[in-house]
């Protein structure tokens, strides 16, 4: 049965209870790791500058942006403490292989849904790979399949 790594411990640790109930049954059948959970002002705002250009004052988009959040004008789920945001990627890490992203993502909200409904969690879980919970997968804006939050 899989488990979590060290790091991965960790990174889920900092995280809000629902979240990490959630994972903690995701990982005894789907391998996987914790990339973030809580982000500090300082380490949101280094991942808002990838894909960006500082121009005339203003952060311009240059290519593949990581986020929308700042951390300091617009922060994210992951600024708060316990993380009400979780980073999290099926094991051994494919970036490339969307498809695997997509399934794992789905997996994971089937086991969250299904723990909402027994009252083991107490909030529904939102996925980068459908913002608006409303199972359209096409009119997304930002493609981010590891991200997951409280909704």
């Amino acid at each position: 049965m899989p488990e979590f790594s060290a790091n991965s411990a960790r990174n889920l640790l900092s995280c809000h209870q629902d979240l990490q109930t959630v994972f903690h049954y995701v990982v005894k059948y789907f391998d996987c790791t914790i990339i973030y959970g809580h982000r500090s002002v300082e380490k949101q705002f280094e991942l808002y500058k990838i894909g960006r250009e500082l121009k005339g004052g203003k952060w311009t988009e240059t290519g593949n942006v990581v986020t929308f959040k700042d951390g300091i004008n617009n922060r994210s789920k992951h600024n708060e403490s316990p993380s009400h945001a979780v980073d999290a990627v099926p094991y051994p890490i494919n970036w490339k292989d969307v498809d695997r992203l997509r399934y794992f993502a789905g997996y994971v909200k089937g086991v969250a849904q299904m723990l909402y409904d027994y009252g083991a969690i107490s909030h529904l879980i939102a996925c980068g790979i459908d913002w608006d919970n409303d199972t359209d997968l096409n009119d997304q804006r930002f493609f981010d399949a590891c991200h997951f939050q409280l909704v």
